[in-house]
């Protein structure tokens, strides 16, 4: 039988010796030394059993369990988004398509497009998505904090995000102030701003009954 205070017995094979020198058993108890194991290794006839014990603890997983899915959003949902940068319009587009609603209404190619922006989102949407920075010339930038004060001003229901570069923690405190529901940076991954999206939705919607009927969607929209 060998343990760990065994050794090899002082013998060492010839380096031509096809028989073990004892390194490999030397450098196995070492290491279970240093860890705490207790090794055994006995040869009963042709059968050689080799045995190591550890204490361990159990701890908890590190990583957070992912939050339950909140459930579907609602059918026939209106979101509507502004951002000047063209690339940005077009992944929101596709992924608020494919995973929100059929009802995506996009501005933000120009400056002209911030009225229409506002009166569109007034008069049907229940998620505005806006960008902090609206820049399309030396005199013609918008600040989307400046246009979250609009909608809140004309007593918007639905949820306000606002997507935007600057995330920082005084960033996201003063679009909190301004009236925004979340705040999510640029560096985001879509298909995880989709996911907090819904859960901030959902809970908006049980606060406040944002959500509208279809019937009051189109006679909000007729109105404009």
């Amino acid at each position: 039988a060998w343990n760990g205070t065994h050794g090899t017995h002082g013998r060492q094979a010839p380096a031509h010796s096809p028989m073990s020198n004892g390194i490999g058993l030397r450098q196995t108890f070492l290491s279970a030394h240093l860890h705490d194991m207790a090794l055994h290794l006995t040869q009963e006839g042709t059968k050689v059993r080799f045995t190591a014990r550890v204490i361990a603890s159990v701890a908890a997983d590190p990583t957070p369990p992912r939050p339950a899915d909140p459930g579907p959003f609602p059918p026939d949902l209106h979101v509507c988004v502004i951002d000047d940068s063209d690339a940005s319009r077009q992944l929101l587009q596709h992924h608020l398509l494919h995973r929100v609603t059929r009802n995506v209404h996009v501005f933000g190619e120009s400056v002209r497009d911030v009225e229409p922006f506002i009166k569109r989102t007034m008069a049907v949407a229940h998620i505005a998505v806006l960008d902090q920075n609206l820049e399309y010339g030396p005199e013609e930038n918008v600040l989307g904090t400046d246009l979250i004060r609009q909608l809140v001003a004309q007593q918007f229901t639905g949820l306000i995000c606002m997507r935007s570069g600057n995330a920082a923690a005084e960033d996201v405190a003063f679009y909190s102030r301004c009236g925004a529901h979340c705040v999510f940076g640029k560096d985001v991954p879509l298909r995880c701003m989709i996911d907090e999206l819904k859960a901030a939705y959902l809970s908006h919607a049980r606060q406040t009954g944002a959500v509208r009927s279809d019937a009051e969607v189109v006679s909000g929209s007729n109105a404009h």
